[in-house]
């Protein structure tokens, strides 16, 4: 009996955008594909976490209890010894779910969007205005109930 699990629509969207990124990837680097599978394998699996200092620990594939820190370089035998300008699975894991998460992250909300939402579009441009003319940018009114 096979047990189907759903997946939420945001994972489905992150697992679009790093096979997509693979696709482009492959076509782009050719004689790469083997390595860029490799890491699209890692990064589906989610072995690769992106840090605060821009680095990504990347699991082993091999030996799971092994985990390379890579930011631009990886330490790892196939990218001290064998591909291609150091770029190993471990490496295309780390670009493939920052790309991917890039693509998939949702907007951030602005100033000017939060000023919409709260006091509606005509309000927050005159609010912009006041401000580049230097003034307030809001009277000390109160936002319009819904």
């Amino acid at each position: 009996m096979v047990t189907t699990v759903a997946q939420s629509p945001a994972l489905v969207q992150y697992d679009a955008a790093l096979h997509t990124l693979a696709a482009q990837a492959t076509t782009r680097y050719a004689g790469e594909h083997l390595r860029i599978a490799k890491g699209l394998v890692i990064a589906l699996n989610h072995g690769a976490t992106l840090q605060a200092d821009g680095t990504a620990l990347v699991q082993s594939q091999s030996e799971p209890e092994i985990v390379y820190t890579v930011n631009g370089h990886c330490d790892c035998q196939d990218a001290t010894h064998g591909a291609t300008e150091g770029r190993c699975k471990h490496r295309w894991a780390k670009t493939l779910t920052t790309r991917a998460l890039a693509l998939t992250a949702p907007p951030v909300a602005t100033l000017a969007t939060l000023s919409e939402e709260l006091y509606g579009p005509q309000a927050a441009a005159t609010a912009a205005q006041r401000t580049a003319c230097g003034q307030p940018a809001a009277t000390n009114e109160e936002p319009p109930m819904a």
